[in-house]
């Protein structure tokens, strides 16, 4: 199946012609942002079983002006025939005074790359059998462990994205994506773990079973950490996740709403070692792309260049109000027309060893993995999540630590950080988001929570 072609017509062709219609009937400045997704899933659970299944999902965004007033139409399955009906009633309805519109739209076709052609081939196909007798073995070492293995699922899909708009401008992408991921649950909740990419070239089951066994070996009951300072070492599961969270901290949206931060543009927010990029044109990144849903071709931003802010991630809509050009970070959403997001942000990594650390701690905790993923507390404005770890005395493991909770100020852990590993790792759990390693060397322990 060729996900790019609908009722024997390229989605991108039809979209035009939707385009062209709308035109046609009144309407000025017409966006259509598309993305169809074909997905197959061998799927686990407890309670039902293997199950296989496959689908195509869809959503199409149309933005237009028609007699002065902005007009968004949002449909959430690709019934071409449906959709038009309904967007030219709606802009009939809404002209005023009737017209005769003529518009000759000529069509610039920028961005249709070969990758488009690559999307029917079966050459990276997933061998379903072989991970489905992989996860039977697993499945019974979960049995007699402290986590509940709620779901495994393994997904095989092809996804297409096309941006047109009535100045002529007709963009298209497409992207292969290959994932396992694991859903345990423990003692406080959901653990995500293993999100594994499934290429034959990328996929290594060892690397799978070490992760497993390393769980499957972890004791549940929580532990109390004594007062005092510490050392700290976070790891790239987690910090691609806090990466991301200063990409969302960083962007046009915060800056509408606390306009203060603007005045951080030039001013050092961290050591010199400290370096946070935004690239939505890595090569294999999970979150590249040719070109944002606003249409504006995707770059390379640096927020923070050697501990000096330099830049916020804008939509074409919050560089206006800044009076500065897009990042390439636009996303089209149901209820605002000024959304951001990161793409595959990442700390720049470093040189630090990681044994070598360990080995000069006379006190500190090496998080392993999170019990809760890092979120944003509301309240007052702190990053926060729950880990397990190691308990590090005089250079060594001397005990395992379970859920210990970990709360971050943004702008105090920046000028915390005191290096990066080499070990730069980008996950699709993250969106996309990367980080190497992260190390601390003054941390705070307070009431049994870790506080920088």
């Amino acid at each position: 199946m060729n996900i790019g072609v609908i009722d024997n017509v390229r989605v991108d062709d039809w979209a035009a012609r939707l385009a062209e219609r709308a035109v046609a009937a009144g309407a000025d400045n017409v966006e259509i942002f598309l993305r169809v997704e074909e997905m197959v899933r061998l799927h686990w659970t407890p309670y039902q079983g293997i199950a296989f299944r496959s689908g195509t999902e869809s959503n199409v965004h149309v933005q237009m002006d028609v007699d002065g007033q902005t007009v968004t139409f949002v449909s959430d399955a690709l019934n071409a025939a449906g959709i038009e009906s309904r967007l030219i009633q709606t802009v009939r309805e809404l002209i005023r005074t009737p017209r005769d519109r003529v518009k000759q739209i000529t069509w610039v076709d920028t961005a249709r790359t070969e990758r488009y052609t690559q999307l029917d081939s079966d050459a990276d196909a997933v061998d379903f059998p072989a991970i489905r007798d992989m996860m039977r073995k697993w499945q019974e070492r979960f049995v007699p462990s402290a986590f509940h293995l709620h779901r495994w699922e393994c997904i095989s899909g092809r996804t297409f994205t096309a941006l047109v708009r009535s100045d002529g401008l007709m963009m298209s992408d497409a992207a292969n994506k290959y994932i396992l991921q694991l859903l345990l649950e423990g003692r406080h909740g959901f653990l995500l773990e293993g999100t594994f990419a499934l290429r034959a070239a990328d996929f290594r089951t060892g690397d799978l079973e070490d992760r497993i066994g390393q769980l499957l070996a972890w004791p549940r009951e929580e532990t109390t950490l004594q007062p005092g300072r510490i050392r700290l070492s976070i790891p790239p599961s987690i910090g691609a996740d806090i990466a991301r969270k200063y990409g969302i901290l960083f962007s046009g949206p915060r800056l509408l709403g606390s306009p203060e931060l603007a005045g951080l543009v030039g001013k050092r927010l961290a050591r010199r070692h400290v370096t946070l990029v935004d690239d939505a044109r890595l090569p294999g990144g999970w979150a590249s792309r040719a070109f944002d849903e606003e249409g504006t071709p995707s770059q390379r931003t640096v927020l923070i260049d050697s501990g000096v802010m330099t830049k916020f991630l804008h939509s074409t809509v919050t560089a206006r109000r800044w009076g500065v050009t897009s990042t390439g970070n636009g996303v089209r959403s149901r209820n605002h027309s000024d959304s951001v997001s990161p793409s595959n942000i990442y700390f720049v990594p470093g040189g630090t060893d990681h044994a070598e650390w360990r080995r000069q701690t006379d006190l500190g905790v090496e998080i392993v993995h999170a019990v809760q993923p890092p979120e944003f507390v509301s309240q007052n404005g702190m990053i926060r999540f729950v880990a397990d770890g190691w308990l590090i005395r005089g250079g060594q493991r001397e005990r395992q630590v379970s859920s210990v909770a970990v709360a971050l100020h943004p702008f105090r852990f920046l000028r915390k950080l005191s290096s990066f590993g080499s070990d730069l790792t980008f996950f699709l759990q993250a969106k996309g988001a990367g980080s190497p390693t992260m190390f601390v060397d003054d941390a705070e322990v307070q009431e049994g929570h870790i506080v920088i």
